[in-house]
Order: structure tokens, then sequence, then C-alpha cells
């Protein structure tokens, strides 16, 4: 992919992935084979990640914050269940999606 996007209402899941993030990176400064494309680069204070082709974003699922048209896929990884109007949701997923572009939800929704 050109860019991915990683969104959430949530900002301690936004956090909680830039700590993934941090931490794999350190983990990984020990003798890596990584490549220079896939490698973090610091920000000027030195402590968060900043990947060229990644951006974390705060924001809706039922009312996202792309143009019509523009997302080649989408992976909705168990967190359906914490939407609260599913319907909305996937139509803005719908929405934002390239003609032919793939949704990839992780979720089942049953009746509790």
């Amino acid at each position: 992919f050109q860019h991915v996007f990683a969104l959430d209402y949530s900002l301690q899941m936004l956090s909680e992935c830039r700590s993934t993030i941090l931490r794999e990176e350190r983990e990984c400064k020990d003798g890596d084979a990584r490549n220079a494309d896939d490698s973090v680069a610091m920000d000027v204070a030195g402590d968060a990640p900043k990947y060229s082709n990644l951006s974390m974003i705060r924001g809706d699922a039922g009312d996202l914050p792309f143009r019509d048209g523009t997302i080649d896929a989408i992976h909705w990884g168990a967190a359906m269940h914490c939407v609260p109007d599913v319907d909305a949701a996937l139509s803005e997923v719908y929405r934002v999606l390239k003609p032919g572009g793939k949704l990839y939800a992780t979720t089942f929704l049953r009746p509790f």
C-alpha cells in the first residue's frame, strides 16, 4: 500500500498503537534486517514514530474523514461491536472505498 491510516475514536487505542510501534522498533534495533523503506524515523523529540506511509487519526467510523472512492481496502479489526451505529459506519466504509475496494471485518455481529 502507498499509505496506511490507523483510525480510532479512542485516543487510548491510538496511544497503544503508537506504543506498540515504538516497542517493536526498539526490539528491532539490534541487528534487524529491515530495509530502509520499512524503518521508523523518530520525530524531533525522539519519542514518536513516524512512518512516511502511516498516519494515525482520531476519527469516527460514522463520519470518516476521507473523500469518496479514495481508499483501496479497509481492515475493521475486532471493533464493529464498539460502533453505536453499524449501518452508518458501513455506509461510510462503502462511500470511501474505491470501486472494487475491499472491507476486511474481523468481528461477527450477533444479538447477545
